[in-house]
């Protein structure tokens, strides 16, 4: 972890890898890294020491903050670096999307920025087959459909929208694709589904957590505790009796104690 305490993205790419690896068939991973979220430590912190030294910050009583997230930013690209490699050695077609979705809590407004907007964020479109991609400008509700669309697939309904309007894009066609989309959107969450002749072809499904199949071996009771084994357990797992969730002590991912 972080001295703030947030996970650290390294520790990412195995778990990629896992998830690849944990199916025969194709896989879709959606991964969320927090490395750099705050809020950022406001004075040097003790014990702490950076790889990188930030002098003469504009706002002095931010530049403690600034060199923290600095230096967590550089190890966030170290791990994006450590993921392009595992990736690229693996012996399967594979596409890396990498995006962020909010600035940093700083104080950053539009003038402090090249681009000149805060709600504005690159994207990177990365493969190991040579699939060649071209660098468009999209909303972000846009990206998946964009990137099915260059994979010649065609997606849901709302997906099939969103790659109709990519061929037009001019302003008359953007106002129509917009009040389509919002009628497409109302349709499905709320409507008959009409878009799909009234029948909903998407069914609630099991969930599980995790990629590792979760079991529950045995259970004794052993001193005024139930020690429950099993595998593949984490520091989240709870044990749940006749409909009652119990505090759970987490001893490894093969026990656990009420």
């Amino acid at each position: 972890e972080t001295p703030m305490g947030w996970a650290k993205d390294y520790i990412l790419t195995g778990e990629i890898t896992k998830a690849l690896d944990s199916t025969a068939g194709t896989d879709y991973v959606f991964t969320i890294s927090v490395q750099g979220h705050g809020d950022y430590p406001s004075t040097p912190m003790e014990g702490y020491t950076p790889k990188i030294k930030v002098t003469n910050f504009p706002v002095a009583e931010q530049q403690a903050s600034f060199e923290y997230y600095v230096n967590q930013t550089h190890e966030m690209d170290a791990f994006v670096a450590e993921l392009i490699d595992a990736l690229s050695k693996r012996d399967e077609k594979t596409i890396l999307v990498i995006y962020g979705d909010h600035l940093p809590t700083f104080d950053i407004t539009d003038d402090d920025l090249k681009n000149g907007d805060i709600y504005q964020t690159q994207y990177v479109i990365w493969n190991n087959y040579n699939l060649q991609i071209e660098n468009k400008d999209v909303q972000a509700y846009q990206l998946s459909a964009y990137l099915m669309k260059n994979l010649g697939m065609k997606g849901g309904v709302i997906s099939r929208l969103h790659m109709s309007h990519f061929d037009k894009e001019d302003k008359e066609d953007n106002e129509e694709y917009l009040s389509n989309l919002k009628l497409l959107e109302y349709d499905i969450l709320y409507g008959n589904c009409q878009a799909y002749e009234g029948v909903n072809p998407y069914k609630i499904t099991n969930m599980k957590m995790g990629y590792k199949p979760i079991k529950v071996l045995n259970g004794e009771n052993a001193y005024s505790h139930i020690v429950i084994r099993g595998r593949n357990f984490t520091e989240f797992s709870q044990v749940e009796i006749n409909g009652t969730v119990h505090k759970t002590i987490y001893n490894g991912p093969d026990e656990l104690l009420v």
